[in-house]
């Protein structure tokens, strides 16, 4: 089966952006209104091009807005390959079988909201190879360092955000009901790898192999541009 996916040129969040014209890829923000999130879970199928937690930044078409935020995220993504396959041995040749955690021509900029649904924005502290902050972003509002609850903090005490995030982890799809650790899985669902992990140890290092319960089925994730790429769950 083969899903075809049609691409439209939208934003997540709110925010806004300059540019000198939408062609060239530089970008000026002037402000953050309100926090988006994106998140793509893979569990199986074949993806054969690319994949993009924050979009692509054009439509299938090739068209672009007028706007400057094709495909921009004012706020957070995620990508969890939890199983399937990423990518052909042909299309690496052109530049495909990646996964991004951002997206191709759009942005990620970090912003989030609190406990209460107030908007917190990632405040840059340090530059990078300085030895201390790094370049890292730090939760804020108005300006001000919080911690997680949006209360003010020093200087010293600052809480790293988490703006874009790819995670490549194999779960195994249940054929019968089964109890792993206490934990209790029907026909159907997917184990995580807190629970694979605890049955047989891994057995290689070039192909990752966990083997589990009879019950569980094959499970592949192939990452191509990786060297060492195969994760392989029998």
């Amino acid at each position: 089966m083969v899903a075809v996916i049609s691409i439209t040129v939208v934003w997540i969040g709110r925010g806004d952006v300059y540019g000198e014209n939408d062609e060239s890829p530089l970008r000026t923000l002037k402000g953050i209104y309100k926090a988006g999130k994106t998140k793509v879970s893979i569990y199986d199928g074949w993806v054969k091009r690319n994949v993009f937690a924050g979009g692509k930044g054009i439509d299938n078409l090739g068209r672009t807005g007028s706007l400057y935020t094709n495909g921009y995220v004012f706020g957070k993504t995620e990508v969890d390959v939890l199983g399937g396959e990423i990518g052909t041995d042909e299309g690496v040749a052109l530049g495909y079988g990646n996964v991004f955690g951002g997206g191709d021509i759009g942005y990620v900029y970090s912003a989030f909201e609190y406990p209460d649904g107030s908007l917190g924005i990632g405040k840059q502290a340090g530059k990078r190879y300085d030895d201390e902050d790094e370049g890292h972003y730090f939760k804020s509002k108005n300006g001000v360092y919080t911690d997680d609850n949006g209360t003010s903090v020093g200087s010293g005490e600052k809480y790293m955000t988490e703006d874009s995030k790819v995670l490549v982890e194999p779960h195994c799809k249940v054929l019968t009901d089964v109890t792993i650790n206490g934990n209790s899985y029907k026909a159907g669902d997917y184990v995580p790898t807190s629970d694979l992990n605890t049955l047989l140890p891994v057995v290689t290092y070039r192909l990752v192999t966990i083997r589990c319960l009879p019950m569980l089925p094959h499970c592949l994730v192939t990452l191509r541009h990786l060297s060492t790429t195969s994760i392989i769950v029998t």
